[in-house]
């Protein structure tokens, strides 16, 4: 039998032998368009999935979301090559070096669908600064979330203009390098204030990073650039260190009026051992 009003699968850590039955049970939908997958335990999984993807098995497959699987940066190249269309890619993986130099190969791989991606999440533990991310968000008009890995502020500074106006929630930690801060952060803000739309704004130091110096939220740093996130719900600057004023605080008070909640500091643990609110510095 064939299941053809089955349009969205989601799998969520089975063992190997649960495993197998799901592929072959997927093979039975034909018009599948959104696979979702957390926790399995083999390799063989997603190496097997990706040769029914290369196989033309769900022509009208355009969302994949992969969380915490073993898989490898060739496995996914060979995912994102055999794809017709990719309007959401959510991959989150923690095997050592997995991006390694070949991150921006699975850039050029995406570039196809630069036109009609809207969800793109892009999470690994590499030790690395990439480019990528302006190279997104210069040229993706549709996107509307997007997590990237570290950039350096000038590249977005120098680069060419965001144009995805619709982007509602970004995740990605820009890095200032030799004191360079006072002189690109401007320019960045000038991008970042291009983002009308945006909700959520994640700019956390990355645990593994400690770089010359990060974002700040100051005027002397072109906060006021920002006047423009009208609609900002959630904002992020886990271990910044920010060193605001109480102008700075007046100021976010009056523009950012949506917002709900801004994270600045490490959770910390009261005396009954509960989580307390994030405070910024």
């Amino acid at each position: 039998m064939e299941f053809p009003g089955i349009k969205e699968f989601k799998l969520n850590n089975f063992n190997r032998e649960v495993e197998i039955f799901f592929l072959k049970f997927m093979q039975r939908c034909p018009s599948l368009t959104s696979f979702w997958v957390d926790g399995m335990e083999t390799a063989e999984f997603i190496s097997s999935f990706s040769e029914l993807v290369a196989g033309k098995t769900w022509p009208h497959l355009h969302r994949i979301t992969v969380k915490s699987c073993k898989l490898t940066c060739d496995t996914l190249s060979k995912i994102i090559r055999s794809m017709q269309q990719i309007t959401a890619l959510d991959v989150h993986c923690y095997e050592p070096d997995f991006y390694s130099s070949n991150f921006m190969e699975l850039v050029e791989l995406l570039r196809p669908h630069f036109s009609n991606i809207r969800v793109l999440h892009l999470r690994a533990y590499d030790e690395m600064i990439s480019p990528m991310a302006q190279e997104i968000l210069a040229s993706c008009p549709l996107l509307e979330q997007l997590t990237a890995p570290p950039i350096d502020a000038s590249v977005i500074a120098e680069g060419k203009p965001w144009v995805c106006t619709r982007l509602q929630e970004l995740d990605l930690m820009i890095v200032y390098k030799d004191s360079s801060l006072p002189r690109l952060q401007p320019l960045v803000f000038d991008q970042v204030a291009r983002l009308v739309r945006l909700e959520k704004l994640w700019m956390d130091l990355h645990y593994w990073m400690i770089p010359d110096q990060v974002v700040e939220l100051t005027f002397e740093n072109g906060l006021n650039k920002l006047s423009t996130l009208r609609s900002l719900r959630f904002m992020r600057l886990g271990d910044t260190n920010q060193e605001m004023g109480q102008q700075e605080i007046d100021w976010i008070l009056k523009y950012w009026t949506n917002m709900e909640e801004f994270n600045g500091r490490k959770l910390s643990e009261n005396i009954d051992g509960k989580n307390m609110p994030w405070h910024p510095t």
